[in-house]
């Protein structure tokens, strides 16, 4: 959250505690990927059998952290600091990745330096080494941290707490990296083009979000209705992978046999007193807050939680999480609802009768039982097409 450096010198913020679960709402037609989707037909009827196999058991989980590096955000990230030690307790059991990118993302359109969205590698983006998706090497130099990491605590809280910020800050907001956050769009960038540096073959992916104010500023989706709200809207629109269900979108037709959710700490919607916080903080009258409406979206189309940014301390949140992620790491996803309801499950070829249990309005299939470690869980199920 900073100072938008635009000639109409617009000042903008950023971006929410825990939100109900929705719909996931993925294409109705599944991706003919890996084999797993036969379309055949019978006269004039069309179907689609499914199916799904995942290896259960191993309880593995790849966490990518998106991180606001704007301007304004020490304060929070020194707080994602002091709870990680908490939030790795909430993941014990699991076999977990941790990796972590930035919201700054390099020129998208326009290539004029007086464009609106000329944001090109500088000193204040490692010159491009922080922007578009790139993971951000751990002061270790590694690309991730995992269960056996030595200093592992140590290590996230040297790089979480971000330098380009508090240069940013110090400067008076004149020496920055993009105050232009886009948390989607640069979560989407890494699937695309880093995801073999840290995820797994089998491990569900969790994505958190840490931001101050929304993507681009102020989202198509921000209830904020005054001019300066409106006029970042306009100057700043979404893109396509700018969009919540462009996540969602790429992530099945890349992994379509992965579960994945997106989790957020943001300015929940109408939270108007952390809102009200947010804004001028640290004493900068230029400095505004924004609902993270895009991101909260996000987590409730993917089953995520959306935690309050404006916490004193983010150690219940972030162990909520991190609780929520161990019970999606043993599921499942439909990728359309089964004609009457009716699926098959077999745990390690055999069928199943009890220990799993349907979320249709999460679109995922949740597994209760204790499975040994590498046992194959097989979904079955046949959908119209």
């Amino acid at each position: 959250m900073q100072i938008r450096h635009v000639r109409v010198g617009i000042a903008i913020g950023i971006v929410s505690y825990f939100g109900a679960c929705a719909p996931v709402t993925f294409d109705a037609v599944p991706q003919s990927k890996g084999g797993n989707v036969v379309t055949r037909c019978e006269g004039s009827a069309c179907y689609y059998d499914v199916t799904e196999e995942k290896t259960v058991g191993q309880g593995m989980v790849d966490i990518l952290i998106v991180n606001d590096n704007s301007g304004s955000m020490s304060y929070e990230q020194a707080k994602m600091a002091g709870a990680f030690s908490g939030f790795l307790t909430s993941l014990d059991g699991l076999d977990y990745r941790i990796a972590m990118t930035t919201t700054d993302i390099a020129s998208s359109s326009g290539t004029r330096p007086d464009s609106l969205y000329y944001n090109p590698p500088s000193a204040y983006n490692g010159n491009g080494a922080l922007q578009d998706g790139r993971l951000v090497e751990f002061t270790s130099g590694q690309k991730y941290l995992e269960k056996s990491t030595y200093n592992k605590e140590t290590l996230f809280n040297n790089t979480i707490k971000r330098p380009e910020t508090l240069q940013c800050e110090q400067s008076g907001y004149t020496q920055c990296p993009s105050g232009d956050e886009r948390g989607i769009y640069a979560a989407n960038l890494t699937l695309k083009n880093y995801s073999s540096q840290f995820m797994r073959m089998g491990a569900h992916l969790a994505v958190i979000v840490l931001a101050d104010e929304d993507e681009r500023g102020v989202s198509k989706y921000n209830p904020a209705s005054d001019s300066n709200s409106q006029q970042i809207k306009s100057l700043y629109p979404l893109e396509a992978s700018d969009e919540p269900q462009s996540f969602i979108d790429s992530f099945r037709s890349l992994f379509p046999s992965k579960t994945m959710s997106w989790h957020s700490i943001v300015i929940k919607n109408g939270d108007s007193g952390c809102l009200s916080a947010q804004s001028g903080q640290g004493g900068n009258a230029w400095v505004r807050g924004a609902y993270g409406s895009a991101y909260q979206k996000l987590s409730e189309m993917t089953s995520g939680l959306v935690g309050n940014i404006c916490a004193s301390n983010y150690t219940t949140q972030l162990q909520d999480i991190g609780y929520t992620i161990k019970d999606q790491v043993t599921s499942l996803p439909f990728r359309c609802r089964p004609i009457d309801d009716q699926f098959e499950v077999q745990f390690g070829g055999l069928v199943a009768t009890s220990g799993f249990a349907a979320d249709f309005n999460a679109m995922t299939l949740n597994i209760s039982a204790a499975l040994a470690p590498s046992t194959k869980v097989t979904l079955k199920y046949t959908c119209s097409k």
